[in-house]
């Protein structure tokens, strides 16, 4: 029975042969082994398209049969990592960039198992891809590991790459509030917020980088944070990734140093349109002395109660004021410092703001 199974699906692999280059391989019998069949899929896939993210285009119709049939079998691509590989291995250098996707996507489902073999196939492709959108996909393949020493080195690598959506992947994979970089990966994230060209780059680490009392990362943010040249979104961001770094729940470690220069900036400014501090003053509102032993409420809540009152502030600051002086004062309307009208006014100005903003 078996013989006669696997006869009628040989016939139909060749049957199909016009089909396997438009829509990928007719169905597998039952009881069948996957594996003709992945390599079939990944034949019909080379006429497909990725876009810049490196991401599958699901309108063709090779793509969404290959969707269709992993969903079927995904049991057996999560079990069978060494026959998924094997089947996949004359694909590795294949021109189509559509191949190279699913390979990273088929690989990155063995990553967090720590499959050896999986991760050498992962970092061979990586250097050798030169399509950014696949090798992007790479990088966010291997953040699911990303305590791994070699898997780490080839984020710090990544860092490096020409291409800004390959570097900023990395950034978001290699930074850790929970965690301070040491030895290379330091060296590659300092380099990296002090001069990367890229915005976004820039931004990733902000957000995400663990600082602890590493004077020389807290000056990086200064230097950012002090620059006249620095974009709005910048400063914004940088601001609230020196305000998680005391005030994050999860902290293993919390930076005081990180504390004073951000109760600073909100006690003392700039807080023109050009230095936003909504999204730190957000997480300021909820720090809790008993989770931040040094963290002082008072001094928070006359800095915000100042920084409401101050004209010249931008109006978006001053609603991100008027929230969190609501949520940490809400029986003492008194302390805000402002008529409780022209602070709701403001915060309803903030509000339609942020729910009109693009999502990042």
């Amino acid at each position: 029975m078996r013989t006669f199974l696997a006869a009628i699906f040989a016939m139909a692999i060749v049957a199909c042969d016009d089909e396997v280059s438009s829509s990928g391989p007719a169905p597998l019998p039952l009881g069948a082994d996957p594996s003709p069949d992945l390599s079939a899929h990944l034949r019909a896939v080379s006429a497909c398209k990725t876009n810049d993210k490196g991401e599958l285009d699901m309108s063709c119709p090779a793509a969404k049969a290959f969707n269709d049939w992993s969903g079927q079998n995904v049991a057996w691509i999560d079990d069978s990592p060494e026959a998924v590989i094997a089947a996949a291995a004359p694909f590795r250098q294949d021109a189509s960039s559509a191949v190279r996707s699913v390979l990273v996507r088929l690989y990155g489902r063995f990553v967090k198992s720590k499959n050896a073999l999986a991760k050498k196939e992962l970092i061979e492709l990586f250097a050798r891809e030169r399509d950014a959108g696949v090798a992007r996909q790479i990088v966010l393949a291997v953040t699911q590991d990303s305590r791994d020493p070699e898997l780490r080195a080839l984020l710090v690598g990544a860092l490096a790459s020409e291409a800004e959506l390959v570097r900023r992947a990395a950034a978001t994979g290699l930074a850790n509030k929970l965690e301070l970089p040491t030895g290379k990966e330091r060296e590659a994230v300092l380099k990296a917020l002090k001069s990367d060209p890229a915005i976004p780059v820039r931004e990733a680490l902000c957000l995400a980088l663990g600082v602890g009392e590493d004077e020389e990362m807290l000056a990086a943010y200064d230097a950012i944070l002090d620059d006249p040249a620095t974009p709005p979104e910048l400063y914004d961001t940088c601001l609230q990734g020196l305000t998680l770094a005391w005030s994050l729940t999860a902290l293993k470690s919390r930076s005081k140093g990180a504390y004073e220069r951000s109760m600073r900036r909100l006690e003392t400014g700039p807080r023109d349109d050009r230095h936003p501090m909504g999204s730190a003053i957000g997480d300021v509102a909820f720090a809790k002395p008993e989770t931040v032993p040094f963290f002082e409420r008072p001094r928070a809540i006359a800095a915000l109660r100042a920084l409401l009152a101050d004209k010249a502030a931008a109006e978006d600051t001053r609603g991100a004021a008027a929230s969190a002086l609501m949520m940490m004062t809400p029986e003492a309307h008194g302390e805000l410092g402002v008529p409780l009208d022209e602070a709701r006014a403001l915060l309803e100005k903030r509000t339609k703001r942020l729910e009109a903003a693009p999502k990042k």
